[in-house]
Parts: C-alpha cells; sequence; structure tokens
C-alpha cells in the first residue's frame, strides 16, 4: 500500500509541475501585452522598456519561469499588475497602472511611481483566497444538490422499468444544454420575471441558489448515468444474486451493494472536478458574483500574468491532490486498483 502512495504522490507531483509551466509559458506567448496596458497609450518604447525590466518580463521565459517558481515554493505567487491591495481595478485597463507617464515627457524619465507605489497592489494569494469560500460554496451546493437529485432517479429508474428509459432520454436532453444558457434562463424566470431570488451580485446565501442550480443540473446527466448504471451493473453481480438466493439480510446485501457503489462515486466525483471549476467560472460571470471566476475572467482579458498563473497553480493543486486522495480511497476499498 505504501508503494502504491508513492506512485500515486509523484505522479500528482509532476503533474502539478507540468501544469504550472505550460500555462506559464503559454500565458505570455499569446497575443496581446500587459506592459502597454499598464502604461499610458502615450508611452515611448524606452518607458516601455522600462516597464518591461521592472516586471521582470524582459528575462527569457525559462529564467522568468524558474524565478517564480522559487517564489512560489515559499508561497509567494507575486502581486497582480492592475490590483489594488483592496482588490480593485487600478482605473481602466488602458493607461492604468500605478506607473504613469507625464503628459509632458516622452521619455523613460517621465516615468513615475503613484503614490504608495508597488506597496499598494494587491497580493495574489490574497486576492485568490478571499474569493475561494464564494466559489468553493457554490460548487459544494451544486454536488449536493446534483447527486441527491441523481440518486433519486438513479433509484426511481432501477425499480421502475418504465422510468428509467424515460429518465435516461430526459438527461441526455438536458446534457446537450449550455450552462451558459441555463444561467439566462434562471435568470430571466426567477430573478427578472418572478422576483423570487437575486439576480446578479453577492448579498448572502440566498444570492447562490441559482448559480448552484444551474451547476447541479449540468452536473446530473452524468451522476445519473454513473449511478443507474452501476446500480444495475452491481445487483447483477454473482455474489449478489448469491446473497438473495441464501436468503442473507437485507443490510447485509444493502451494505456490499453500497461498498461497491460508492467507490465508482468517488472516482466519479474526482473526474468531476475539473469539469465544476471550469462551468463555476462562466456563471460566475454570468450572475456577477465576486469569485475565482469573475477574477479570473478579467485577468485574461488584462493579461494580468499573475493572477492567471497564480490562480491555475492554486487550482492544479487543488484538483490534482483530491484526485490522489480518491486514488488512495480508492486503493482501501477495493484492492484489485492497488496492483498497478
Amino acid at each position: 500500500m505504501m508503494w502504491f502512495i508513492l506512485k500515486r504522490f509523484m505522479r500528482a507531483f509532476i503533474t502539478v509541475f507540468f501544469v504550472s509551466f505550460v500555462i506559464f509559458v503559454l500565458i505570455r506567448v499569446v497575443p496581446g501585452d500587459p506592459v502597454r496596458q499598464i502604461v499610458s497609450g502615450i508611452a515611448s518604447d524606452a518607458a516601455v522598456e522600462k516597464v518591461r525590466k521592472e516586471l521582470g518580463l524582459d528575462k527569457p521565459i525559462v529564467v522568468q519561469y524558474m524565478i517564480f517558481l522559487k517564489k512560489a515554493v515559499k508561497g509567494d505567487l507575486g502581486e497582480s499588475f492592475f490590483r489594488s491591495a483592496g482588490g480593485h481595478l487600478s482605473g481602466s485597463i488602458q493607461g492604468s497602472s500605478d506607473m504613469l507617464l507625464k503628459a509632458s515627457s516622452q521619455d523613460a524619465s517621465g516615468l513615475e511611481m503613484v503614490e504608495g507605489g508597488k506597496a499598494q497592489k494587491a497580493l495574489v494569494t490574497d486576492l485568490i483566497f478571499s474569493r475561494f469560500p464564494l466559489t468553493l460554496s457554490i460548487i459544494f451546493f451544486a454536488l449536493i444538490l446534483g447527486l441527491l437529485v441523481s440518486y433519486l432517479l438513479a433509484i426511481i429508474g432501477i425499480k421502475s422499468t418504465k422510468a428509467g428509459p424515460v429518465i435516461e432520454i430526459i438527461t441526455v436532453f438536458v446534457a446537450a444544454i449550455p450552462n451558459f444558457w441555463l444561467a439566462i434562463m434562471f435568470l430571466l424566470v426567477f430573478a427578472a420575471k418572478l422576483k423570487l431570488l437575486p439576480g446578479v451580485g453577492y448579498s448572502g446565501l440566498k444570492s447562490l441558489i441559482l448559480p448552484s442550480s444551474v451547476l447541479a443540473i449540468t452536473l446530473i446527466p452524468a451522476a445519473f448515468k454513473t449511478m443507474f448504471e452501476n446500480l444495475k451493473r452491481i445487483n447483477k453481480e454473482p455474489f449478489m444474486i448469491e446473497f438473495e438466493v441464501r436468503g442473507i439480510p437485507e443490510k447485509t446485501i444493502m451494505r456490499h451493494r453500497y461498498k461497491h457503489f460508492f467507490s465508482s462515486i468517488i472516482t466519479f466525483l474526482g473526474l468531476q472536478w475539473g469539469s465544476l471549476f471550469g462551468g463555476v467560472i462562466i456563471i460566475e460571470y454570468f450572475y456577477s458574483l465576486p469569485g475565482m471566476g469573475t477574477l479570473f475572467m478579467f485577468a485574461v482579458l488584462q493579461r494580468d500574468y499573475p493572477i492567471i498563473v497564480g490562480g491555475v497553480l492554486i487550482l492544479a493543486i487543488m484538483f490534482v491532490s483530491l484526485n490522489f486522495i480518491i486514488d488512495v480511497l480508492y486503493g482501501f476499498l477495493d484492492s484489485r486498483v492497488r496492483e498497478w
């Protein structure tokens, strides 16, 4: 078992390292220059190069990555290019920063630090972890609702031979609905038309009902299919048939049934975690919620490298760590997994 855990840990470590390097490189080679957004539109090339050098963006990408990695190991993911310590954007995207070009000067000497300077820029770790609880709350409520509804539908499908195929067909259609379309429809119906729930912004847990429901609905088709097929498979297993023939008590049968059932659900949750984070980013943006999704969307639009790379790194660590835990749990539940 220790060798199994060690192998899984090494895979997790290599995955996080690879993801951090790929996103660090890709975000720097895509079109768009954050330095041009930081300085004034009338800034000279000399002024732009000065800012680029101060931010360390003049160095080769590999050197930049090594500097980032050295700081990241210590928990320092850098500072945002555009956001102040309070998390607010410093002015507009063009010409807004702590470094502005004097209108009367066209060279690098005209570039000066605004009051407070870099010390006023927000730390990436502070920005991300201040928004993380809201994002995790949406995912948590969506998971609870989605799994509960899926389980009830799976039980109905198993017990009723007529209801099973109908539910399967409905879930296929639901799976084809884009999450952004659902988000818009829920917003129009429950917020704008019926005025039952808050529409945009965050005003308490009530504001999480619509986004969590949208995310839960996108989860139900896959969750139902997994539960439904596994319950059918388990009920046809020879040992389950043998239990029923021998008149084994129902409690014993249920215990063996759900031991195998939950092992498959654990695997399913590990695979769905990434898609849930991807979905919550879009949903948060539609509902203007101050979570990680909205933070990432604006960071991508502005080319705010530290937030993008730091956020992806933290999500990668969480995703890989969760899958590592699930692998270990699955190894305890099923000894066959430990063989490879």
